[in-house]
């Protein structure tokens, strides 16, 4: 009330937008489908634990929680992860990481994935491109 701009057009424009509960709805939208993004963030941004092993699941976990906050309207918001994903951080390391974490692999029965399974191979090869126990590493994983 004693801001001395409160009487310009631009003011009362903003208090009226402001003031109707349909502005506040479409910001409790905006906020329930970034929620899950912001946990992603602040996860990986810790530095308490290291996010390598669990960026996989993280990105899924977010994935599922925009579906469930904005069923009937998430996949452009899940199309510019996804885009962003696949650009600069999904990598077979990710993968692998995610499968060879105890936390995950046996409660998600991810030996069951080809594609985590396939990662788990190629960044083996990358680790190792000389390694002759490439037949054993393979056995041992899928044990």
């Amino acid at each position: 009330m004693e801001w001395n701009q409160r009487k310009t057009e631009g003011a009362k424009t903003c208090s009226k937008i402001v003031l109707f509960d349909s502005f506040w709805d479409k910001i409790h939208n905006v906020v329930s489908f970034l929620h899950p993004m912001y946990k992603v963030l602040r996860a990986v941004d810790n530095e308490m634990w290291p996010p390598m092993g669990s960026m996989y699941e993280l990105m899924r976990i977010m994935s599922e929680g925009i579906m469930t906050t904005i069923p009937n309207s998430y996949q452009w918001v899940i199309s510019i992860i996804d885009h962003r994903w696949t650009r600069a951080l999904e990598n077979p390391l990710h993968q692998a990481a995610y499968y060879l974490n105890p936390k995950f692999h046996y409660k998600r029965r991810l030996h069951e994935n080809q594609d985590l399974t396939m990662a788990v191979h190629e960044a083996f090869e990358r680790l190792f491109p000389e390694s002759t126990a490439q037949a054993d590493f393979g056995n041992q994983v899928m044990q």
